[in-house]
C-alpha cells in the first residue's frame, strides 16, 4: 500500500512559507557561580538582518549586574556579552524576567549551575517571559528542557521535515518507510553525538547547503519516472547516509544553546529523544492523513504530486543557492 500523495501535499504548502529554515534560534542566558552568591553570566541573542532583537534580562533586587554590553559576532547570527551578576541572599527563589521576549517570535532558554554542580533551568516563550529561580533539582529538569529543545527543533526545521516528507512519498510503502526512517533516525543520532561533542566538524552553512542538496536529490527522483533500482531495493542505505549529514544540522542547532558541562549525557539524549519525537510525529500523523485521501481520483492524485514534487525541488534549490552563497 503506497502512501498517498495528498497529505505529504498539504505539508508542502505548508512549509513554502517558510523559505528560511532554522530561524527560531532562542535568546540565551547562562549564568555559572563562581563563588556563593557570585555569578558569571553569559547571554547571547540572535540578530536580524544584523540588528540584535530588542531581548534583554532582567533581574530582582536582590542582585546587581556588572559590565554587561553587547558584542556583534562574525557571523551576523548573533551577539552576546559577558557580565557579572552578584546576589546577596543567593539567586534561589529571585525571578529573572527576558525583557522584550513577548514581542517577538522566539524562545528564551535560561540556564544557571550553581557552585554545587548542580543545574536548574527552563525554556521561556513569547506570553511566559518570567523565570522563578527554584533550588537545584537535578537532572530530570534538564531532561524536561532539552526533549523541549528538540521538539522544537525538529517543529521548526522545515528543511529536516520536507527531506522525510519527500522519503515518504518516494518509497511509498509504509514498512519499507518505517525502516528507512529508522535508519534515518540511527544515523543521524550518530553524527549528531559526534558532532555536539565536537569530534567531527563541518562548518554550519556547508552543512546547509549539503541538506538542501539531499533535499533536491530526492525531488529529483521523485521526478523521475521510475527512481532508482538500488534505492529502491535498499531505502535504508541512502536514508542512512543523508541522516549522518542531517545529524550535522541538528548539532548546529544544539551548538546555538551548548550542553551543560555537568549533565552533558542527559541533555544529549533527551535533546536527541525531542528530535525523534518530533520526527515520527510527523510520519505517523502524514500516513495517517495519506490513508484518509485514497478516495481522490488518480488524476487529482496525480496533479498533487507532480506539485509536490516542483514544491520540494523548488524550494531546495534556493535553499541550495542560498547557502552556498553563504559560504
Amino acid at each position: 500500500m503506497r502512501a498517498p500523495d495528498i497529505a505529504l501535499y498539504l505539508v508542502v504548502l505548508m512549509g513554502a512559507t517558510f523559505a528560511h529554515a532554522h530561524e527560531t534560534r532562542p535568546v540565551f542566558l547562562e549564568l555559572s557561580e563562581t563563588m556563593p552568591g557570585r555569578f558569571d553570566g553569559q547571554w547571547r541573542v540572535p540578530s536580524q538582518f544584523g540588528i540584535p532583537l530588542p531581548v534583554e534580562p532582567v533581574f530582582d533586587e536582590r542582585c546587581e549586574v556588572v559590565g554587561s554590553t553587547l558584542v556583534s559576532m562574525q557571523d551576523q547570527l548573533s551577539a552576546s556579552a559577558r557580565f557579572t551578576l552578584t546576589c546577596a541572599s543567593g539567586l534561589s527563589g529571585s525571578r529573572i524576567t527576558l525583557a522584550g521576549l513577548n514581542n517577538t517570535q522566539v524562545d528564551g532558554l535560561v540556564r544557571v549551575h550553581f557552585i554545587s554542580g548542580e543545574l536548574v533551568g527552563t525554556l521561556l516563550h513569547p506570553g511566559q517571559a518570567d523565570y522563578e529561580v527554584p533550588n537545584p533539582s537535578g537532572g530530570f529538569q534538564v531532561f524536561q528542557t532539552y526533549a523541549q529543545l528538540g521538539m522544537e527543533h525538529i517543529a521548526s526545521g522545515i528543511d529536516h521535515l520536507l527531506f522525510v516528507t519527500a522519503l515518504v512519498l518516494l518509497i511509498g510503502m509504509w514498512r519499507r518507510v518505517l525502516i528507512a526512517v529508522t535508519a534515518f533516525t540511527i544515523a543521524h543520532s550518530i553524527s549528531l553525538a559526534l558532532a555536539a561533542l565536537k569530534l567531527i566538524f563541518l562548518p554550519i552553512h556547508a552543512t546547509e547547503a549539503l541538506i538542501a542538496l539531499s533535499i533536491l536529490f530526492l525531488a529529483v527522483e521523485l521526478a523521475q519516472k521510475n527512481a532508482t533500482a538500488e534505492f529502491q531495493r535498499r531505502p535504508w542505505v541512502l536514508a542512512f547516509a543523508f541522516g549522518l549529514l542531517h545529524g550535522l544540522g541538528f548539532a548546529s542547532g544544539l551548538a546555538e544553546i551548548g550542553l551543560p558541562n555537568h549533565e552533558i549525557p542527559i541533555a544529549l539524549l533527551s535533546f536527541n529523544i525531542g528530535v525523534e519525537a518530533g520526527q515520527f510525529t510527523c510520519v505517523a500523523f502524514l500516513l495517517l492523513l495519506g490513508s484518509l485521501g485514497r478516495s481522490l481520483p488518480a488524476m487529482v492524485r496525480g496533479s498533487i504530486r507532480t506539485a509536490m514534487i516542483y514544491s520540494i525541488g523548488g524550494l531546495a534549490s534556493f535553499w541550495f543557492i542560498e547557502r552556498v552563497l553563504a559560504i
